[in-house]
């Protein structure tokens, strides 16, 4: 008579480990957008938040990609063609409230798609490159809205 106990235990046994160790691994929400490695946006993401947070528009204006277009709610937007513009409307962009929800917002409320990584509600829309020259990796504010 054949046991076949051990056969299915073994096999059972396996699939754990097999399971275990695929689960370990965590998977890269970014890989879509051709972001090989997420800690590229995870620290960035933090850092933009700590500057809106602050109020430091200079960071921010370094990290938007010229000209934008801002949608403050209604029929009003704005397009903002260089610093000096995002400079002159930073307050009315990044109001309290605005400021709050960017704010709350976390890396499992990102979206990501072939094209772009979104805050809820199209928040704030980024842009992922990769200079083909020098490989540097950058992250831009491609889209602002109010629609929150």
């Amino acid at each position: 008579m054949v046991n076949y106990r051990v056969p299915l235990y073994l096999t059972v046994f396996i699939l754990m480990i097999f399971y275990s160790a695929c689960s370990q691994q965590q998977e890269n929400k970014f890989e879509i957008i051709g972001m090989d490695n997420d800690r590229v946006f995870i620290d960035y993401f933090k850092k933009l938040k700590q500057a809106i947070k602050k109020g430091d528009s200079v960071f921010v204006s370094q990290h938007i990609d010229y000209p934008i277009q801002v949608d403050l709610g209604g029929p009003d937007h704005l397009t903002i063609d260089r610093k000096e513009d995002l400079f002159e409307h930073y307050s009315q962009i990044f109001d309290h409230d605005f400021k709050l929800a960017v704010l709350s917002q976390t890396l499992d409320s990102v979206h990501v798609n072939a094209q772009a990584i979104m805050l809820p509600r199209d928040m704030i829309i980024f842009k992922y490159e990769v200079d083909s020259q020098t490989d540097d990796e950058e992250i831009l504010i491609w889209r602002i809205s109010h629609w929150y």
